[in-house]
């Protein structure tokens, strides 16, 4: 097979993804959190995947990148949202996590991938546990980075977090306001135990993603579809695959705790705990990462 970068069909609605096919061993798919693109994931990671012998899947999650969005309008005041969720409250929503697992189900169906190694970080790590859950015979390991089982009772962020994970009050959907919230929220997260990027560097990356796609509408729409699927914790006991769950000790966004409660409620489990990381994919992290892995699923 060669390699695929365009919109693939699946569960009714068009998924922008990457397929690299080079490689002997069992493929890996890289599942995406809440609001980001998969240009996200480091070069270097993907690099190291295929010169390990893995080939490599990617895509943008629905109502993200160059993936289809979804023609509906929720409540943008995320915070009555948030307040709903943590008191359990429905939520209205477009669709949830689980419709974003049969996308990617669909997507290993059309590129005739019976069986992967599934990488998910923060929200494609949930959609990575329903996956694993739903669909076993399809996943041979599950790697859960910056998680959660998605429970109310977890730790919440700090103040400074939320306040920025909801854009510090900064309005406007013109570029230079959408540079001022990345930074700060990029320098809210990012991992104090490895090289920071200046400024211009994260600007630079926020400006190309801007203009591959910059879809608010459908991050407020992949957060109520996080908010409203509620605690994965029932589909633990269905996780057959080997599991590991890789947390960052300084992640401010999805407290260490929420992986330590991962790894007690998941069979077959095993938790790394990193010093330094946060909730961001430093460059310099990849190496360790793909070690773990290579240890993990035993295939190097």
């Amino acid at each position: 097979m060669e390699e695929f970068e365009g919109k693939v069909r699946t569960n009714g609605i068009n998924i922008y993804a990457r397929f690299l096919p080079k490689g002997d061993k069992t493929p890996v798919v890289l599942v995406m959190g809440l609001a980001f693109q998969m240009t996200t994931w480091p070069e270097n990671l993907i690099e190291l995947l295929q010169q390990n012998g893995y080939p490599v899947l990617l895509f943008d999650n629905r109502d993200i990148g160059l993936s289809e969005i979804i023609q509906e309008k929720h409540n943008d005041l995320l915070l009555l949202s948030l307040l709903q969720y943590r008191f359990g409250f429905p939520l209205p929503h477009s669709y949830s996590l689980h419709d974003m697992a049969i996308d990617t189900l669909g997507l290993l169906d059309h590129f005739n991938l019976e069986k992967v190694h599934l990488l998910g970080i923060s929200m494609g790590g949930m959609i990575s546990q329903i996956m694993a859950a739903s669909y076993g015979q399809r996943v041979k390991t599950l790697t859960l980075l910056s998680t959660s089982d998605n429970s109310t009772d977890n730790p919440i962020p700090s103040i400074e977090m939320l306040w920025r994970f909801m854009g510090s009050g900064v309005v406007g959907n013109d570029l230079a306001s959408a540079q001022k919230r990345g930074l700060l929220l990029a320098r809210t997260i990012q991992s104090p135990g490895f090289p920071k990027k200046t400024d211009e560097q994260i600007l630079a990356k926020i400006e190309k993603n801007y203009y591959r796609s910059y879809q608010p509408a459908g991050v407020n729409r992949q957060i109520h579809a996080v908010l409203s699927t509620g605690s994965l914790r029932k589909f633990h006991p269905k996780i057959q695959a080997p599991t590991m769950i890789v947390h960052g000790k300084s992640d401010p966004l999805i407290r260490p705790h929420a992986g330590k409660r991962l790894s007690q409620s998941i069979p077959n489990s095993q938790l790394h705990l990193i010093e330094g990381l946060s909730h961001d994919l430093p460059e310099e992290f990849m190496p360790i990462l793909v070690r773990l892995f290579l240890e993990h699923t035993q295939e190097q």
